[in-house]
């Protein structure tokens, strides 16, 4: 096991070995490490970002999946494209 340990640092330096044998996901190679904080920010974001009453209360509206104003000029703050990447990241980490 040692051996196998030792290997595996060699060919991926800087991974938690020991998040990686109790089944937690990892990013591999040395990217950055993801907390358990960011993926619940993540996670509060993109449900915000389907709540359509905490969307109105600050005059948004969520409109198959594009983000915009509610009235008004009715700029689009996020394209449908972006929320559902934001969607496919968070489920990536989890």
């Amino acid at each position: 096991m040692e051996r196998a340990k030792a290997l595996l640092k060699t060919i991926n330096p800087g991974i938690d070995l020991n998040a990686l044998l109790s089944g937690e996901k990892l990013l591999i190679g040395n990217g950055p490490r993801i907390e358990p904080e960011h993926v619940e920010a993540l996670r509060t974001v993109v449900t915000t970002l389907s709540d359509e009453d905490a969307l109105t209360a600050v005059g948004l509206a969520n409109e198959g999946g594009r983000i915009r104003r509610k009235a008004g000029t009715q700029d689009e703050l996020l394209s449908p494209k972006v929320v559902s990447d934001l969607e496919a990241f968070l489920k990536s980490l989890l």
